[in-house]
């Protein structure tokens, strides 16, 4: 693999990381709105379906925080390695 070829691979991977890092955060803004239609609409429901759904939020917006941290992180690096 020649060094053009691997700059431009370097290059798609980074547009691929940012691509992943949009549909995160997109899904991120919708899952808090989720989190207040939860809130508000079962609202101090008898069987605490209210709290179950919201912590399950709570954890999935946890875990894409993580899974962005992470893709920023190689978001980075492949900016390193590409200025070489």
């Amino acid at each position: 693999m020649s060094l053009m070829q691997t700059l431009q691979q370097i290059t798609a991977l980074q547009q691929e990381v940012q691509q992943q890092l949009r549909v995160i955060d997109s899904f991120t803004r919708t899952n808090k709105d989720n989190m207040s239609l939860v809130r508000n609409e079962l609202k101090g429901s008898n069987k605490g379906y209210d709290s179950l759904m919201v912590q399950s939020l709570d954890k999935a917006e946890a875990s894409l925080k993580k899974a962005a941290a992470a893709l920023q992180t190689s978001s980075d690096a492949l900016q390193r390695v590409r200025s070489v």
